[in-house]
């Protein structure tokens, strides 16, 4: 009994690294965009942010023209922000161009750099060839 439970956790181990490293494939698929965000925020400031930016991205979860996945987070060099991923570079364009003509979504950005005391956050633009 003692070695069939073990082969059945060896079987189920092995399957969920399968299925995680797929999930990361598909995640950084080809023609796939990762939009990181990141900005200096002093430390007693980052749980207010960080609420502020799951807030943000509650809002664009349900107002966004185009569909995507976001996560916030505060990284590890001290800054914080959220990492983003578009299905191309058309439809990240499509949501640059909605948030930057949507007044509610404009005032959330605001709110999260006037806290950090920052005027705008970095943002690289990842491309997966």
């Amino acid at each position: 009994m003692k070695s069939i439970l073990f082969i059945l956790s060896i079987f189920v181990s092995l399957t969920s690294i399968t299925f995680a490293s797929d999930h990361i494939e598909q995640a950084a698929g080809k023609g796939k965009v990762i939009v990181v965000y990141s900005g200096q925020c002093p430390s007693d400031i980052q749980e207010e942010a960080i609420i502020k930016v799951k807030e943000l991205i509650a809002y664009e979860a349900k107002n966004s023209p185009i569909p995507f996945p976001s996560s916030p987070g505060v990284w590890d060099n001290g800054k914080l922000g959220a990492v983003d991923l578009h299905n191309s570079i058309a439809a990240m364009n499509k949501v640059f161009k909605w948030q930057e003509t949507n007044t509610k979504w404009s005032k959330m950005y605001s709110s999260i750099t006037s806290i950090c005391g920052i005027e705008d956050f970095d943002v690289d633009i990842l491309e997966v060839k």
